[in-house]
């Protein structure tokens, strides 16, 4: 009991204090940051459309350039290929042109070796003639050798000259005429006409 009356009166609590309201800060720090925000996400954008326009206009330029390119390439090809053909019936034509000057030689080769065969046999018959023609020589040299031996006057004989006169001039006639075509024969040889 003595206890209890000792003890010091427990304290009055005080009554709790009503909390105050917090005032409301300064919107315009947050405003400004937003805007400022927002206008580096415009000036991102501008960049990127910008870089991408440009990389768009480069990239046109570079077909268009490109395109051009394909086209004198095209052209130079087409020139190429006109040419090509153009050489192409060049070499047709020389090839024929070839051909006709093969032909020609031959011919020209089937005509010397004509002229050859007709040249030896125009030797073969000059030589017979003049054969013919120193045996008619002998001939009629021992008839006047007989004539002048005998001096007989005889009509006969003078007859048989005649005669042998006379065919020794047929044989040098013929002769001549043998001589002639034989050096119509060799003109051609020993002056060949350029092939036309």
């Amino acid at each position: 009991m003595n206890d209890e009356k000792t003890r010091a009166p427990a304290p009055e609590k005080s009554p709790a204090k009503p909390l105050k309201k917090g005032k409301p800060g300064n919107p315009f720090p947050w405003i400004l940051a937003i805007f400022l925000v927002l206008a580096i996400l415009v000036i991102v954008l501008v960049i990127k459309v910008g870089h991408k326009d440009a990389t768009l206009s480069t990239t046109q330029q570079q077909l268009t350039e490109s395109k051009s390119e394909t086209a004198k390439a095209n052209a130079a090809l087409d020139q190429a290929n006109a040419k090509a053909a153009d050489l192409q019936t060049q070499l047709d034509k020389a090839k024929g042109e070839e051909t006709d000057l093969q032909s020609k030689l031959e011919q020209s080769q089937d005509a010397t070796h004509e002229v050859q065969s007709q040249l030896d046999r125009a030797k073969a018959q000059s030589a017979d003639l003049q054969s013919q023609v120193d045996k008619a020589k002998g001939q009629s040299a021992d008839l006047q050798a007989r004539l002048t031996q005998s001096n007989s006057g005889t009509s006969d004989l003078l007859t048989q000259l005649d005669q042998e006169k006379i065919r020794s001039m047929d044989l040098q006639s013929r002769l001549q005429k043998a001589e002639s075509n034989l050096a119509e024969l060799q003109a051609p040889l020993l002056h060949p006409h350029p092939a036309q």
